[in-house]
This record gives C-alpha cells, sequence and structure tokens, in this order.
C-alpha cells in the first residue's frame, strides 16, 4: 500500500532490515521479536484509564528487570487484557510492536507459526490471545500438550493435535500512525514540549515579523502615493484656477465685445456734444451698455440729441433724463 507503517527489525548483527517493502510515507514500526517478549493475561478491573494504569504498574512490577516497555490489548469485552513486556531499543525511540500481533490474527483455534527465529504456539478465542509460547523449533508433542495445560483454557473447545508450521503474513491493516504508551511520555516530555513550544513560538514570530516587514512596506509604499497623488491634484487645481481665471476673463471680452466699438460709441457721444461742450462727471462701461453723466445745458435739444445719438452705428436703445445735481444722463446700448 502506498500510505502503510514501515515494518523494521533487527538481524542477529543489530543492523535493521525492512520486512516489507515500504511505502510512500508511514511510520516505522520495530517489530520486537518474540523470544525478546514476555507474555501474560491480566484481569482488568473496569475499563476506565485508571484500571489501564493500574495494569500497566502491576504489569511492570512483575516483569523482568530489562523489560521496561509494554503493549497492552484488551479483550473485546474488557475484561482481560493480554500484556508483552519487552526492553527497550535505545537506537529506536520511535513505535515498537510485539511480533504476535504484526502477524495476522486469528478468530478462533490453535495454531503453531513460524517467527522471525523460532516458532510460536498460539491459542485464540474471540479474536483475542489466549496463551502465546515461544520455543527455538519445532516443539515436541509433549511439549505441546504441556503448553496447552498451562494455557488454562476449555481443550474440549479446540483439537488439541499439534498443528502444522505455517507462515504467517504480516498484518496490512495497522494503523498508519500510533503511540505505544511508553512512548507517549517520551515524545511529551518537557524538553520536548518546551523545544516543539520554543519552535512554534519561533516561527510565529518569524511570520509575524515578516508580516510587520511586508505591512511597513506597503504602508510606505501607499504614503508615497497618496504624496504623488495629493501633488498632482494640487496641480490640477492650480490649473484648473488658472483656467478658470482665463474663461472668466474671455467671457467679460466676449461680452465686452469688439474693443473698436467703444471707441466708436465714445466717438459718436463726443461728435454729437461737440457744439454744446458740457462737463463730463461720469463716463460708466458695464457690459454692452453706456452710461455718461454731463452738466444740465438748458440749449441742449433732448430729442434731437437722442435721435443724433441713435443714427449712429455704435449705439442704440438712447435713453436721456434728468439726473441729481443739475445733471444729464445720457444711457445707451453698445452695438
Amino acid at each position: 500500500m502506498s500510505f502503510s507503517p514501515h515494518l523494521i527489525a533487527r538481524d542477529s548483527a543489530a543492523n535493521l532490515i525492512s520486512l516489507q517493502a515500504p511505502g510512500i510515507w508511514g511510520q516505522k514500526v520495530l517489530i520486537v521479536p518474540r523470544q525478546l517478549c514476555s507474555f501474560r493475561r491480566i484481569q482488568l478491573k473496569g475499563k476506565s484509564r485508571s484500571a489501564v494504569q493500574a495494569v500497566k504498574l502491576r504489569a511492570l512490577k512483575e516483569a523482568a528487570s530489562h523489560e521496561d516497555r509494554l503493549h497492552i490489548a484488551k479483550d473485546r469485552d474488557g475484561k482481560l487484557a493480554g500484556v508483552w513486556s519487552f526492553g527497550s531499543d535505545l537506537a529506536h525511540r520511535g513505535r515498537m510492536l510485539p511480533e504476535s500481533l504484526a502477524r495476522e490474527p486469528m478468530t478462533d483455534g490453535l495454531r503453531l507459526l513460524s517467527c522471525l527465529e523460532g516458532v510460536e504456539g498460539q491459542v485464540w478465542k474471540d479474536n483475542s490471545l489466549l496463551a502465546s509460547r515461544w520455543w527455538p523449533s519445532v516443539p515436541r508433542e509433549t511439549q505441546w500438550q504441556t503448553f496447552l495445560r498451562a494455557a488454562q483454557v476449555d481443550l474440549e473447545e479446540y483439537t488439541t493435535g499439534q498443528p502444522a508450521l505455517q507462515e504467517v503474513p504480516f498484518r496490512s491493516d495497522l494503523p498508519l500512525i500510533a503511540f505505544d504508551l511508553d512512548q507517549l511520555s517520551e515524545v511529551f516530555s518537557p524538553t520536548n514540549l518546551a523545544f516543539g513550544g520554543g519552535f512554534i513560538a519561533c516561527c510565529v514570530g518569524l511570520f509575524l515579523g515578516a508580516q510587520y516587514v511586508r505591512y511597513a512596506l506597503e504602508a510606505s509604499q501607499t504614503r508615497g502615493k497618496i504624496a504623488q497623488v495629493s501633488d498632482t491634484a494640487s496641480q490640477v487645481l492650480s490649473q484648473r484656477r488658472r483656467a478658470l481665471a482665463n474663461m472668466n476673463r474671455a467671457h467679460r471680452f466676449e461680452r465686452l465685445g469688439d474693443e473698436a466699438r467703444i471707441l466708436l460709441a465714445l466717438d459718436g457721444l463726443a461728435e454729437a456734444l461737440s457744439d454744446q461742450e458740457p462737463d463730463l462727471r461720469l463716463l460708466q462701461i458695464r457690459d454692452d451698455q453706456l452710461e455718461v453723466q454731463l452738466t444740465d445745458n438748458p440749449d441742449l435739444n433732448g430729442p434731437a440729441f437722442v435721435r443724433q445719438l441713435e443714427s449712429m452705428r455704435a449705439l442704440s436703445e438712447v435713453n436721456v433724463s434728468s439726473g441729481t445735481q443739475n445733471t444729464i444722463v445720457v444711457k445707451a446700448s453698445m452695438q
């Protein structure tokens, strides 16, 4: 399988060997040979974690001095458990599994199987291993019968004859990742937790630092763009104000019309008053309107004066009226 645990073991020279072709990825599992394991059955006093912990303490107390690792497999009903004890492999700090549990299990029955070294006799019932015994070679019939009597099982349920030696493959349904109870204390030791926490904190700090630098650069670039846009906007507004001023000036000149018409209007007014010689009090030009205030002259003929001004091409809509302080107000539109 592409993703499955990689089963390994040690040969007689203590070198690691692969028991099956490794997949693309999977946890390495060191198989502990059967001759290096001790097996016994222990009764559980409940299904809680404290009950399993009590079994562990009892098993460690009863184990040999060199057996400091345990593997506990509870039966389906949770009343009994099989306990394997074995010594640690100091060169391998990962997952370890007894060879008996690494082979394909049985549902019920007796079997004699070939191990990495030697052979193992097994008694199975309800998918639980009730008894196990290891021999360096195939046992004699008397040794097999002694094993069955020591197993404390009801022999009437089994065919007690010694079975033939068989090759049992390793299991293919082992969990991809798992941790032994003893291994958990090593993996989650205070030193490892402190190192892991420090590493995570360092990664988080580096990530936040990189993010800060990135956002600071982006903020600096944004401020530069804002300043550039502000300068451009100021230039545009200044140019707009100048353009509006030029447009207003052009509109005023447009409303004023041709510069020559002012001269023509004044020339016509001077020609009409050439015989009277009045004093000029006020001259005002607003848009296309001409307003003149003159001193009152009794000899001035108002209607004739109006007709004379309207006869001129530069003036129209001439109006003559009396003003304040003995003045005459002349208003006309410039053509």
